[in-house]
């Protein structure tokens, strides 16, 4: 089964990977120093310096404690391959 990328966006999926994984871990909350992804704008900055990709996807070194399952990592692949809109 062929995975459509398009519809794989930060609104309707990433988000929700991104606060089960990265906020509701305390890790990446309000005024957290190696970025607050409480907002899209913190997140996509991480997207566009390249280090988002490199720790979840290529390191798969984020979130630290638990890994995230294929089907997140390739939600998360689609978006970025897609422009991380």
């Amino acid at each position: 089964m062929e995975i459509q990328c398009d519809k794989y966006t930060y609104d309707n999926y990433v988000h929700a990977i991104i606060i089960r994984n990265c906020i509701n871990r305390g890790c990446h909350g309000a005024g957290f120093g190696a970025g607050d992804f409480t907002r899209f704008s913190g997140v996509k900055e991480k997207v566009n310096n390249g280090s988002f990709r490199l720790r979840v996807l290529d390191m798969k070194v984020m979130p630290p404690v638990k890994s995230l399952s294929s089907t997140e990592l390739e939600k998360i692949k689609c978006w970025l391959d897609n422009g991380a809109k």
